[in-house]
């Protein structure tokens, strides 16, 4: 079971939002178990803010 503050990545690509597997993200929030929200961060520094709102299922993310 993930975790707060566990570093992920998507297990496919998710083009909506801009997101891809070789993308780290960090989960920044537990809604409910399996549930998440992750930030990741582009290689500017920058947060992606529409996969931030996003809320992604465990079997969607890696570790």
């Amino acid at each position: 079971m993930l975790k707060l503050l566990d570093v992920v990545h998507l297990k496919a690509d998710d083009p909506d939002v801009g997101v891809f597997v070789k993308d780290t993200g960090t989960i920044v929030d537990v809604l409910s178990d399996g549930i998440y929200t992750v930030e990741f961060i582009d290689d500017k520094g920058h947060t992606n803010m529409e996969a931030l709102a996003k809320v992604y299922c465990e079997n969607e993310l890696a570790q």
